[in-house]
C-alpha cells in the first residue's frame, strides 16, 4: 500500500522504488498523451482500482512528473502545452476554497456562477443592512466543473491547482488574509464554506 499516514514524502519514495524496480523511468519518459498516462498509473501503481483517494493520488504523481517545475521526466507531455492543457484537476477541497473565496470564478458564465454569484450579492446586502447573516454553504460536487473551468482558463491547470492547493492550505483554510500571496486581488468572501 503507498499511502502511509500523511507523509506526501514516503508515498512519492515508495512509487519511486516501485517504479525503479519495473524500470518506470523509461515508461515516464515515453509517455506521449496524459490520458494514457493517467490510465496507465491507475493500473500500474493503483492495481486498476477507483476512488477519490486513487484519483487525488494520480492527480499528484502526473503533476510531479509532467510539469516543467517539477522532475519533467514525462517531458513530451510537459513541454506540450496541448496536453498540458488537457489536465482535469481533481478539485480538493483547498483548491476549490481558493476559487471560490478568491472570486477567481466570477468572470465564468455558467448557471452555477451565476447561483453562486446571486448567493454572494444576497449576503454581502444582508451584511450592508447590519443584519446577522448566514454562512454561504457549497458542497464541492457542486462546483467541482466551476473550479475545473476556472483551472484551465488560467492556461496551465497544473499550476492552478498547485498553488490554490498551497494558498487554500496554508492561508485561506486558516483565515490568515492579510499573509496570503493573493491578498491585492483576493475577494475575500470568507464567509462561503466549502462542505
Amino acid at each position: 500500500e503507498y499511502i502511509i499516514e500523511d507523509s506526501h514524502v514516503n508515498n512519492i519514495l515508495k512509487i519511486l522504488e516501485n517504479l525503479n524496480k519495473k524500470n518506470g523511468y523509461e515508461w515516464i519518459l515515453r509517455q506521449k498523451r496524459i490520458e494514457q498516462f493517467e490510465s496507465d498509473i491507475r493500473s500500474i501503481l493503483f492495481q486498476g482500482r477507483g476512488g477519490p483517494g486513487v484519483n487525488r493520488g494520480i492527480k499528484l504523481f502526473v503533476r510531479i512528473f509532467i510539469h516543467k517545475s517539477n522532475i519533467p521526466l514525462a517531458f513530451k507531455i510537459g513541454f506540450n502545452e496541448k496536453e498540458i492543457k488537457k489536465y482535469i484537476i481533481y478539485g480538493d477541497y483547498y483548491t476549490t476554497l481558493v476559487t471560490l473565496r478568491s472570486g477567481a470564478f466570477e468572470d465564468l458564465r455558467t448557471p452555477t456562477s451565476f447561483k453562486l454569484k446571486q448567493k454572494i450579492a444576497k449576503r454581502l446586502l444582508c451584511e450592508n443592512r447590519g443584519e446577522k447573516c448566514e454562512n454561504i454553504k457549497v458542497r464541492i460536487g457542486s462546483v467541482r466543473g466551476l473550479v475545473r473551468a476556472v483551472a484551465f482558463l488560467g492556461g496551465d491547470p497544473i499550476k492552478y491547482e498547485r498553488g490554490a492547493h498551497d494558498i487554500g492550505k496554508n492561508y485561506c483554510g486558516r483565515l490568515k488574509c492579510d499573509e496570503c500571496p493573493i491578498r491585492s486581488v483576493c475577494k475575500k468572501y470568507t464567509f462561503i464554506e466549502v462542505k
